[in-house]
């Protein structure tokens, strides 16, 4: 007896995205199932190209036009300056597309990075000036250098994104290393703090605490207590979105909440 073949349709390829595809399109290596549906980052694909020239271009849109409202003397606030523009243009951006998709491109950081030492290039050779603001080269490059291996060490530790190790670099460039690192401190409280306030709202209150317990505990006595299991390690593997609590930290160290001076 024959067996008739039946032919079934392909399915379509927006069908046959894998678990590896989402993590490549998300840039991270997180469980798939704590990551965006891959529809989401479908914007930042589409319109890489666009987006890559609006990134490089707007310090420059910045810096004309904060060149014109400080050449018409309307304000001489540090946020009309090129920096102070360029710092919130990056907090409100960064905090968006990490927020929303998970992901800070390199067309944000990258640019804003260089345009920082930019200016504080232009501070070093012509002075302080309400266009440029204060940080010269040096303090810019111990911002630069400090914040980036600070992040550096958690990003070695717990395997979390690069993106924020380039995000807290901006920071210090911009900003230098006092107001730097007490951006991170404060993002890292908040991130902790709503991390911890998610999971205590939760059916399983006590899930995080556990796992942050017996991971400590086990790397410090490993005889004694056990390594946290899979759906432990999974929820710490669990990536989380700083660029909003480094907005934060931003504004409260624009509001006096600079743990190393002024």
């Amino acid at each position: 007896m024959s067996q008739q073949l039946t032919l079934q349709p392909a399915a379509p390829v927006s069908q046959t995205i894998t678990r590896t595809d989402r993590a490549e399109a998300t840039g991270s290596t997180a469980p798939a199932a704590i990551l965006p549906a891959a529809a989401s980052v479908a914007p930042l694909i589409s319109l890489r190209r666009p987006l890559r020239l609006i990134g490089w271009s707007a310090p420059l849109v910045l810096a004309v036009v904060s060149g014109l409202v400080c050449q018409l003397g309307l304000t001489k606030s540090w946020f009309i300056s090129w920096p102070g523009m360029l710092v919130v243009a990056f907090a409100l951006t960064s905090a968006i597309t990490d927020t929303l998709w998970r992901k800070i491109p390199n067309w944000l950081t990258y640019p804003a990075c260089l345009a920082g030492l930019a200016i504080a290039t232009i501070v070093t050779i012509a002075g302080p000036s309400a266009w440029a603001g204060t940080l010269d080269l040096g303090a810019s490059l111990s911002g630069l250098g400090l914040c980036f291996f600070c992040m550096l060490l958690p990003y070695r530790a717990s395997g979390g994104g690069a993106a924020d190790v380039k995000l807290a670099a901006v920071y210090g460039t911009l900003l230098g290393w006092q107001a730097g690192l007490s951006i991170i401190i404060v993002a890292y409280l908040v991130a902790g703090l709503s991390l911890m306030v998610i999971h205590l709202s939760s059916n399983h209150p006590w899930l995080l605490p556990s796992a942050l317990m017996r991971w400590l505990g086990s790397a410090w006595f490993p005889q004694v207590v056990a390594a946290p299991d899979e759906t432990q390690k999974k929820l710490l593997r669990r990536p989380i979105p700083l660029a909003g609590a480094f907005a934060v930290g931003l504004i409260c160290v624009l509001c006096g909440a600079n743990l190393f001076g002024n």
